[in-house]
């Protein structure tokens, strides 16, 4: 729906998800903080692992939606799609449904529907043993580890151990007509300000600048290393220095050549002379 509001130019600005649905056509602005697919399950269900699954009744959230998208990768990776019945609702509805055995969600750690779900203590993360596999067949996909107690802890913490699990990058994506004020002053309100201290999950600046899909907008990018034009400059007074030594070391080169060689015809020809003498002499 975000990636459709840019493209209709109702927005300037949009959070993605970075995954199936891609933003090739759009400038990628900044990381923000990653999304984790998590696969939740109620615990008087009796699932205890993916491959359990099957037969199931699913929700994946909504169609077009990136965690929607996610989840089928999830199931055609695990060979389940066709083993599960699929429905297109949201996460809290497991709350109130007695028809879903489980929810797969790729969402922020922080969601408050997610939280106030797993706060409860009715519900737990399965293990995703085939994470690594799925995250090098797929690049949007990274490996990630849920902690111990993420969401409560006491004597029965939810998770009860480390998830190994995947997640992907929620991305703020613009056009290349966005003007770049808008840009400069929501990147500054992102990493300038006490926001992290609200969402611990937010990427640093310095995580930002290094993170793997650099940032494109030439706004973005002036903002992450603003000495770009300088290192520019730099590297290019410094290939002319070491031209101006190469062409220095070459002619002194040539000079070499010329000088032995001129010391070799001088030495040809005193040879030459020495011998007209000793004839002339004889």
């Amino acid at each position: 729906e975000n990636i459709n509001l840019l493209k209709a130019k109702k927005v300037d600005l949009a959070i993605v998800q970075l995954g199936p649905l891609g933003i090739e056509n759009y400038e990628l602005i900044t990381p923000l903080y990653p999304e984790l697919l998590q696969v939740i399950v109620k615990n008087n269900g009796g699932i205890k692992s993916i491959v359990e699954l099957a037969g199931k009744n699913i929700a994946i959230s909504m169609r077009g939606s990136g965690m929607q998208d996610s989840a089928m990768h999830l199931l055609d990776h695990e060979k389940l799609t066709k083993h599960v019945r699929v429905i297109e609702q949201y996460l809290n509805t497991i709350e109130t449904s007695d028809k879903l055995d489980a929810v797969i969600a790729t969402t922020g750690l922080l969601n408050s529907d997610l939280s106030k779900l797993m706060q409860s203590g009715r519900y737990r993360i399965l293990d995703i043993p085939n994470a690594k596999g799925l995250a090098m067949r797929q690049p949007f996909f990274e490996t990630y580890t849920i902690p111990q107690g993420l969401y409560r802890g006491g004597k029965q913490p939810v998770p009860a151990k480390d998830i190994k699990t995947l997640g992907t990058m929620a991305i703020l994506a613009g056009r290349k007509t966005t003007h770049s004020e808008i840009i400069e002053a929501i990147l500054k309100a992102i990493f300038e300000t006490n926001l992290k201290n609200q969402l611990p999950v937010l990427l640093n600046k310095q995580q930002a600048f290094t993170w793997a899909l650099y940032p494109k907008h030439p706004t973005a990018k002036a903002y992450f290393n603003p000495y770009e034009g300088i290192d520019l400059v730099a590297s290019f007074l410094e290939s002319l220095s070491a031209s101006k030594e190469l062409i220095f070391a070459l002619f002194a080169c040539l000079y070499l050549i010329w000088k032995t060689r001129n010391q070799h015809n001088q030495k040809k020809q005193l040879i030459e002379l020495s011998k007209q003498k000793e004839h002339l002499d004889s």
